[in-house]
């Protein structure tokens, strides 16, 4: 709940860890009720959709809805694998 209004949540250990705006968006999901492919169709019905988050490779933003979903679900298990190793996921 701490992610839906500040930067900065509270971990596990009990330490104060800041997080981006897409893992901010993304830890209320968290839940364990949702897998890979819902996490992805979230995150591109979500800020992708509205503009607040840009899919892009070199630099250059993907167009490609195939190519767009690839990049975020590595994208995504890069952000699920720092956000465990942060305290900020139950295992």
């Amino acid at each position: 709940w701490q992610a839906r209004d500040e930067a900065k949540v509270t971990n596990m250990r009990h330490e104060r860890v800041e997080i981006d705006s897409l893992n901010q968006y993304l830890l209320p999901f968290l839940d364990g009720s949702r897998d890979m492919e819902a996490l992805v169709d979230l995150l591109l019905a979500g800020p992708v959709a509205g503009g607040k988050l840009v899919v892009e490779q070199d630099d250059q933003p993907v167009n490609d809805p195939v190519e767009a979903r690839q990049i975020l679900a590595a994208e995504l298990q890069a952000n699920l694998e720092w956000l465990a190793r942060a305290g900020l996921l139950v295992g």
